[in-house]
């Protein structure tokens, strides 16, 4: 059956694949389109159910295929026949090649800044008397709105100054502000891989500095979040 699952893209000349096995204990292989190489190994699904087991399976294979050499990781699930990862590696020949170049010893360090405790709920708006019309109504919504805006804004200053010494040792950074009213920012920094400890240390400055919020960073990751992305 023609059916593989697919880890990571390289470019030639070929990987000296690790001694290990994919998903569904399939032995590793390449299949090649010019100058690129897709990691793959068979399969008889064809989706993929996530589980943890997989998931693992999925990093530890392009973790060992990043020991060796420069690839780009693909988003756990892929899966095609040779005929249809061919058409990938061609559609997006010129994107993956200059990608390779651009994340060659990159690493991906995740990171969430968090409040220690909840916010304080918000407060309900404050009846309006039945005499007034609605425009009594719609300025008191006009206020709460720009109050809620100038919060938004200084807590996203909050969070930037924070976070800028992280910022300032990254290549690129990918950060989402208030994901949540506990979680203030969710980031992804391109890292030179020797520059981790570095960020560690910066990291542990920050946690000493700011004791009233939490930060979660995990990584290095291989640099999920920073390979552009081919339409199917």
């Amino acid at each position: 059956m023609d059916r593989y699952y697919l880890y990571a893209i390289a470019g030639v000349p070929e990987v000296v694949l690790p001694d290990i096995l994919g998903l569904a204990q399939g032995p590793l292989e390449t299949v090649r389109e010019g100058a690129l190489l897709a990691i793959v190994s068979p399969i008889d699904r064809a989706e993929l159910p996530v589980t943890r087991e997989d998931l693992l399976r999925h990093e530890t294979v392009i973790e060992a295929l990043m020991a060796t050499r420069t690839v780009l990781p693909v988003r756990f699930g892929t899966i095609g026949s040779t005929a249809r990862i061919r058409e990938r590696l061609a559609a997006g020949a010129s994107i993956y090649q200059e990608d390779l170049v651009r994340l060659a010893g990159k690493v991906e360090l995740a990171l969430r800044v968090m409040r220690r405790e909840a916010p304080p709920e918000p407060e309900a708006p404050r009846a309006t008397p039945a005499a007034t019309d609605g425009r009594s109504y719609m300025l008191e919504r006009l206020r709460e709105t720009k109050r809620e805006e100038h919060e938004r804004a200084e807590l996203t200053k909050m969070v930037t100054d924070v976070t800028a010494d992280l910022v300032a040792l990254a290549v690129q950074v990918e950060q989402k502000f208030l994901v949540s009213p506990r979680t203030l920012v969710k980031a992804a920094y391109l890292l030179d891989r020797d520059c981790m400890d570095e960020a560690r240390q910066r990291l542990a400055t920050m946690r000493e500095a700011h004791p009233e919020l939490a930060f979660l960073a995990t990584g290095p990751w291989p640099v999920y979040s920073f390979v552009r992305q081919i339409a199917d």
